[in-house]
């Protein structure tokens, strides 16, 4: 009998050393990812503050410093009109435009207009010899994203 208790206890404590090494193992796996975090977590830190530092500077130009507007934003051509709707695309070299008629002409798909079609809000465009007030909504989109755009306004 005192040697099955002696078996016995020998047994709980091998099983119990095996559990303690075993915790073990995983406490210092643990220790490794918490130090590997760490470590992540400065370097993202640093990231961070580095970008925080970064001065924007926007050059201040005088109205004889600008860029003198190009022929690609002084036309474009109606591209697409929806039916019952103000809104339409226009398209010039550098892209696509949403404009809202909001008086005079009304123009037509084919149609080319000229005017700054750089800029957003309203404005006087001219086509066929005839004055046509706009809302430019937006510009330099893709046709996609035009689509997107009359879709939005027009629904």
């Amino acid at each position: 009998m005192k040697r099955y208790i002696f078996l016995s206890i020998i047994v709980i404590f091998c099983s119990c050393n095996s559990k303690e090494k075993e915790l073990q193992e995983q406490s210092n796996d643990l220790e490794n990812q918490n130090k590997k975090l760490s470590e992540e977590n400065k370097a993202l830190q640093e990231t961070i503050s580095e970008q925080e530092n970064v001065k924007i500077e926007v050059p201040n130009y005088s109205n004889e410093q600008r860029r003198p507007i190009s022929d690609s934003q002084l036309s474009a051509t109606v591209v697409f009109r929806a039916e019952n709707c103000d809104y339409f695309i226009l398209e010039n070299n550098l892209g696509f435009i949403v404009a809202e008629w909001m008086g005079g002409h009304d123009p037509s798909v084919g149609e080319v207009l000229t005017g700054n079609f750089h800029s957003f809000g309203t404005d006087d465009f001219y086509g066929q010899n005839r004055e046509s007030r706009l809302w430019i909504d937006d510009y330099l989109l893709s046709e996609e994203s035009a689509i997107e755009k009359l879709r939005e306004q027009c629904n």
